[in-house]
């Protein structure tokens, strides 16, 4: 392909990037701790947020482009106002590095996973974390999925296996075991039924999120 747009802002490594949800506008983070906003064809900076005290590893949109989340090796989730640069929430509920926060479908709910072996969701708007998900005992949690339904939430993690958990309640609902290395991304299907997960062992395996069963590798 040829390049019609770069980026220069970072002075560190880059950890993520994200496109706002309307095309316009790419957010990326890293190790230099910031978060940047930019256009992804001029290549021009439009705005920074500065906050985290360490790297920060991912970034994502709200679902109506207005709002970021980020989290961070300092421990913290922090939500932003894209517009403003203001802080519109943030949590220490993690003991240990933050690996990857995503939204729920309506915009309502942060989930955040990582190093401390827990999947957190907390209400943005009241503030307050409303489920704690423990399962992968004494594993880190790489990475997380929030099924595009609003259904379920979908984890990677360092015991070679994927949970599946209802996004109501919490409730351990799956498990996919079939990968013989740490996993390190997990991605749904637009309409849920799907999932896709891969890490160290160099396979992506496709599995039903119903029934837990691999479908492809």
């Amino acid at each position: 392909g040829t390049v019609i747009g770069t980026y220069r802002g970072h002075t560190a490594r880059i950890t993520s990037i994200a496109w706002s949800p309307d095309s316009q506008c790419i957010a990326s983070c890293g190790e230099d701790k910031t978060v940047q906003f930019w256009d992804p064809i001029s290549g021009k900076r439009h705005s920074q947020i500065f906050g985290h005290s360490k790297t920060i590893n991912a970034v994502a949109w709200s679902p109506d482009g207005q709002r970021i989340a980020s989290c961070s090796d300092d421990r913290m989730v922090y939500v932003e106002d894209v517009a403003s640069g203001g802080r519109v929430f943030g949590h220490s509920g993690h003991l240990k590095e933050v690996y990857d926060v995503t939204w729920s479908p309506d915009g309502r709910y942060l989930v955040s996973c990582g190093k401390d072996q827990t999947v957190q969701v907390w209400d943005v708007m009241n503030k307050i974390r409303v489920i704690t998900y423990t399962g992968h005992k004494g594993y880190t949690v790489n990475a997380l999925q929030w099924t595009r339904e609003g259904n379920y939430i979908i984890t990677a993690s360092d015991d070679y296996t994927s949970h599946v958990l209802s996004a109501r309640t919490g409730q351990h609902m799956a498990t996919f075991k079939g990968h013989s290395g740490f996993l390190l991304a997990v991605a749904s299907s637009p309409d849920g039924r799907l999932a896709a997960t891969a890490g160290y062992d160099t396979i992506v395996n496709v599995w039903s999120t119903g029934s837990a069963q691999q479908v492809l590798t």
